[in-house]
């Protein structure tokens, strides 16, 4: 080719060349990390993921089942009758110097008997042997007789010093028991000498049995 036809040519190869330099990325030389891909648009009214489940607490864990329990307790039960009548009758024990404290006690001994007999007995046969006591446990003699335990109903009945009190026990006691035929009247007239039950006495209990 001759210089006059290459130089066309060359002016254009040269014209190529500072275009593509003209369009070159300023900063240098183009980078060779990949581009990043487009960041996917996401949907915005789905819902967020729940979070992940807790761990139930153990037994062993400072905060255990037991703890997180919010429910009320159970109110405190009251006392029973036999503790309120016991502790009741301590109080008058100690402060019998009335006839109105005296008959308090008894009345308080009378329910507590009929509510609790055994309780009501165990309190009286734990007190010193005091006479102020013996009505109280004039009526533990009658519980007994009631309950057909004349052998521990007499022995109750013989402990009080009141006499009118005492006779009027063991007379109780000694009749339901003739009465039931659990003693013969000649051991009637026996246990009735040595516990100085009155011969009137006797004669009643013997006469009124013959009737039934």
């Amino acid at each position: 080719m001759s210089p006059a036809r290459a130089l066309p040519w060359a002016l254009l190869a040269l014209s190529l060349v500072a275009h593509a330099w003209m369009l070159r990325p300023p900063g240098g030389p183009a980078s060779s990390r990949p581009t990043p891909s487009p960041i996917a648009l996401t949907d915005q009214s789905a819902q967020p993921p729940a979070p992940p489940a807790l761990p139930a607490p153990s037994a062993d864990s400072p905060i255990g089942h037991s703890s997180l329990d919010i429910r009320p307790s159970a109110p405190p039960s009251p006392p029973s009758p036999t503790a309120t009548f016991a502790a009741y009758a301590d109080i008058l024990a100690e402060a019998l110097e009335t006839t109105e404290q005296h008959q308090e006690l008894a009345r308080v001994l009378a329910r507590w008997i009929a509510l609790d007999p055994v309780a009501a007995s165990e309190w009286l046969d734990r007190r010193p042997d005091d006479p102020r006591l013996d009505l109280p446990v004039a009526q533990v003699a009658n519980h007994l007789t009631g309950t057909a335990d004349y052998t521990l109903a007499r022995e109750w009945a013989e402990s009080i010093h009141t006499p009118s009190v005492r006779v009027d026990a063991l007379e109780n006691v000694l009749a339901e028991q003739f009465r039931a035929k659990k003693i013969t009247a000649d051991a009637l007239r026996a246990t009735a000498t040595r516990d100085g039950l009155p011969p009137d006495r006797v004669l009643g209990i013997l006469n009124y049995s013959r009737l039934d």
